[in-house]
């Protein structure tokens, strides 16, 4: 079954159970909150300086000419609709809209444009080109507009220069962990190292603002389903609606955790390199966990620190699974471990549907199973 498969049965699902009567009311709140958040769509938000290419790679991430180039437009929100229509909200407050995409001659005081387009790379998704003049109090102020809304950002630049991070330190740290930074391709050719290592604390990945942008920024909106989808199952089990296989699966998680084979091929030096990162991150990820999960001063871990230990370990798996699977793109020998933390993923996430305080013990085994596949591997 396709992800989206996957998100359209839980949505009945958690539909057909808020409908039930006399239904707690935090419980309905909670599940209401999940059911909104798996039909809305993943908001992506394109930011940078005027002039930095934002509106090109707008098209370039829906696969059509959108926007206009060089047009002096305001903000622009994205979004799929069954015909091609513009609306405009204007200063006033009040709105007007026209059918097709906009002109380059906008009605007066125009403040924000929202496009609507039958595009299939905009099905589930809905795009901000967040624009601003290159006034500090004015760019701030976009920024945490765009903040408030974006699942994933995108910075357009040339070079990420000392004013582009004074802006962008302004940014929850929340999306920066979920951001690109886009170079554009001519200043990639001549100093992308450089900017990418400058860069790597602030931004998930660095990428030519090319095409070479759309699969990482497709996996990370796929992971976000993923994990909506993931959270409305925890809480369907939780709340007695368990799906049918739910106690096979549970059992299939806890046989995971054994030893595995892990490839004994020489590794390629960008391979060792990028193992080498995920294992510092195990490392210092591992440390104390396992220790909180073993305490015997209470005889056992208590219903809270045993959820940030599973939490955690999920945590790390499910972003070091995707972190590896876009760099196996070409290292082509890290596709392996990728697939490994994907499955320790997936196995933690049918250990939340388990009660006990055993899972987190579980999940910590998972991760230092790992930890020990990494080393053996850096070690051959």
């Amino acid at each position: 079954m396709s992800l989206d498969g996957d998100i359209d049965e839980v949505i009945g699902r958690l539909r057909t159970f808020l409908d039930r009567d006399n239904l707690n009311a935090d419980v309905a709140k909670s599940g209401t909150t999940l059911l909104e958040r798996l039909m809305a769509p993943v908001t992506i938000a394109v930011m940078g300086q005027r002039h930095s290419g934002k509106s090109h790679l707008v098209n370039l991430l829906v696969g059509a000419d959108v926007l206009a180039m060089g047009a002096e437009w305001p903000s622009v929100e994205l979004i799929a609709g069954p015909v091609e229509r513009t609306v405009f909200r204007l200063e006033t407050g009040e709105t007007s809209e026209v059918d097709g995409l906009p002109g380059l001659r906008l009605p007066k005081g125009t403040v924000l444009m929202r496009i609507e387009a039958p595009l299939p790379r905009l099905t589930n998704v809905r795009l901000l080109e967040v624009v601003s003049e290159n006034d500090p109090d004015e760019m701030q102020a976009a920024l945490s507009w765009a903040a408030r809304q974006a699942d994933i950002g995108i910075w357009c630049t040339e070079q990420f220069n000392a004013t582009e991070r004074s802006y962008w330190q302004s940014v929850p740290d929340a999306l920066k962990d979920h951001s690109f930074l886009a170079l554009n391709p001519r200043a990639a050719m001549r100093h992308f190292d450089l900017v990418a290592e400058a860069a790597q604390e602030e931004f998930y990945q660095t990428v030519v603002a090319s095409e070479d942008l759309l699969d990482p920024v497709s996996r990370m909106v796929s992971q976000g389903r993923r994990g909506d989808t993931d959270s409305a199952l925890v809480f369907l089990a939780k709340h007695g609606a368990p799906d049918a296989s739910g106690g096979l699966r549970k059992t299939q998680a806890r046989a995971g955790a054994k030893q595995k084979e892990v490839p004994t091929e020489a590794l390629a030096p960008m391979e060792e390199a990028a193992l080498s990162d995920a294992l510092e991150r195990l490392l210092r990820a591992s440390r104390g966990l396992a220790e909180i999960v073993a305490d015997p001063t209470d005889g056992g871990v208590d219903e809270d620190r045993a959820r940030v230990v599973l939490n955690t370990c999920l945590s790390e798996a499910e972003d070091l699974a995707d972190r590896l699977s876009i760099a196996s793109d070409s290292q082509p020998g890290l596709a392996v471990y990728a697939n490994d933390f994907q499955e320790a993923a997936e196995m933690m996430v049918l250990l939340q549907l388990e009660d006990s305080d055993g899972p987190a013990a579980d999940a910590v085994t998972l991760l230092l199973q790992l930890k020990r596949d990494l080393e053996v591997a850096l070690a051959a």
